[in-house]
C-alpha cells in the first residue's frame, strides 16, 4: 500500500513542505501495525495545484490520501476538487491540520460534507475544529515532533567566533567573560514578535556588554512579511544593534538551524496570539537543540508549560527579564536545557510515524 502525502508548494521552502517530507522519510522506514502491514512506501506530492490533480487522476498506486493542510494551500474550490477526485477514485483521506482559522467558513463546510477525519497538534486546535462542527471523534491531537539532535561532534565543526565585546562604559561593573549569545528562528511575520525581542536586547545591553543574537528568520511569502523586514531594519538601528546581530535571511537546512541554535545561551520565541491557532514547529528545532527555550503563553505553546520558560505577554521589558533571568542562573539554564533534551527525546519524529500508521490503520479498519 502507499500512502501520498500532498502538500502544494510550488515555489519556496516552508515549515509544512519540511514537516511533510520528513514525516515521508520515517513512514517508510517505520514498522507498520497489523491493520496496515501492506504499507510499504509514503511518497510527497507538491507542485501547483493543477500538477498535482494531473498527477493523481493518472495515479494507479495511491490507496490512502494524506493532505497536509493551510487554508492558503487549498483554495475552497480546490479543496473541493481534491477529496472529490479521492471519492471518486475510492481513496480513504484525512488531513494534518497545521493550523486552524475558525473565521475559514468556506474550507469548514466542504470538510463537514465530506466527512474527512484530521490529525493535529494540540487541543486547541482540536476544540476550534469541534466549534465548527467536526465531529471529536473525527479528530486525533498528535504531539508536534523534534528533530534529531545533532551528534556530538558535529556541534562542534566550524566553531562560529563571536564578535569582540564592546568596551565596557565608564563605571560599568566588571563582569568575566561569557558568551551571552541569543537565539531565535521563525519566518520573518509580526506575529512572531521579532521586533519586540530586538527591543528587549537593547534593553539588556548595558548590563551585558558582550550580548549578541543569532537571528534566523526568512522572509515569508506575504507581503506584510517584506513590510515587516523593513521595521526589523529600522528597529536594530534605533536600538543599535547591527554589530550584534548575526541576522540569516535564506533559507537553512534543518541541520544547519540546529547547529546554530545549540550555540545560544538561549533561545526565545516570543509570539503573540493570532487569528490561527497552530503548534509552532520552530519551538520543536528549539528544543531539539537542547539549549533552554523561552516563550510566551500562548496557543502556539500550549504543549510546553514547563518545558520551556514562559512569560505572559511578549512586551520587550517582560522579555528582557526572562533573558536576564536564565543568564544570570547558570542552574536555571540547565534545568531547562535538560528539559528541552527530554522533551525532544520523547517527542522523535520515530514516534510521530508510528502514531501516523496508527492512525492509518484505524481510518482502514473504519472503512473495512
Amino acid at each position: 500500500m502507499r500512502v501520498t502525502l500532498v502538500i502544494p508548494t510550488p515555489v519556496l521552502p516552508c515549515g509544512v513542505f519540511e514537516y511533510t517530507a520528513t514525516l515521508a522519510e520515517h513512514l517508510s522506514r517505520c514498522p507498520a501495525p497489523t491493520q496496515v502491514q501492506a504499507i510499504l512506501q509514503a511518497t510527497v506530492l507538491s507542485g501547483s495545484h493543477a500538477h498535482i490533480l494531473d498527477r493523481l487522476r493518472s495515479d494507479p498506486t495511491t490507496d490512502l490520501l494524506h493532505l497536509q493542510f493551510g487554508y492558503y494551500l487549498y483554495p475552497p474550490d480546490y479543496l473541493t476538487q481534491i477529496l472529490e477526485l479521492a471519492r471518486r477514485q475510492g481513496w480513504p483521506s484525512l488531513i494534518t491540520m497545521h493550523g486552524f482559522r475558525p473565521d475559514m467558513t468556506a474550507h469548514h463546510e466542504i470538510i463537514r460534507r465530506y466527512r474527512i477525519p484530521f490529525i493535529v497538534h494540540s487541543n486547541s486546535m482540536k476544540q476550534g475544529l469541534m466549534a465548527c462542527g467536526i465531529a471529536e471523534e473525527r479528530i486525533d491531537v498528535l504531539a508536534m515532533p523534534c528533530p534529531d539532535p545533532l551528534p556530538p561532534r558535529q556541534l562542534h565543526q566550524h566553531p562560529q567566533q563571536p564578535p569582540p565585546s564592546p568596551p565596557r562604559l565608564p563605571h560599568q561593573p566588571h563582569q568575566p567573560h561569557q558568551q551571552r549569545r541569543i537565539g531565535y528562528f521563525g519566518f520573518l511575520l509580526p506575529h512572531k514578535g521579532l521586533r519586540e525581542l530586538c527591543c528587549a536586547l537593547g534593553l539588556l545591553v548595558p548590563t551585558y556588554p558582550d550580548l549578541t543574537a543569532t537571528i534566523l528568520s526568512a522572509r515569508a511569502p506575504f507581503g506584510v512579511s517584506g513590510e515587516y523586514a523593513t521595521v526589523i531594519e529600522h528597529t536594530l538601528a534605533e536600538e543599535r544593534l547591527r554589530e550584534r546581530i548575526s541576522w540569516h535571511t535564506g533559507f537553512l537546512s534543518e541541520q544547519q538551524i540546529l547547529t546554530e541554535l545549540a550555540r545560544c545561551a538561549v533561545i526565545v520565541l516570543p509570539y503573540q496570539e493570532h487569528t490561527e491557532i497552530g503548534v509552532s514547529y520552530a519551538a520543536s528545532v528549539a528544543l531539539a537543540s537542547g539549549r533552554p527555550l523561552i516563550t510566551t503563553r500562548v496557543s502556539f505553546f500550549e504543549n510546553l508549560n514547563g518545558v520551556a520558560s514562559q512569560t505572559t505577554s511578549n512586551q520587550p521589558d517582560e522579555l528582557a527579564r526572562a533573558i536576564r533571568a536564565m543568564l544570570d542562573d547558570p542552574a536555571r539554564q540547565a534545568t531547562f536545557a535538560a528539559q528541552a533534551r527530554s522533551y525532544a527525546s520523547h517527542n522523535t519524529w520515530a514516534n510521530a510515524a508510528a502514531a501516523h500508521k496508527a492512525s492509518y490503520g484505524h481510518l482502514l479498519t473504519h472503512l473495512s
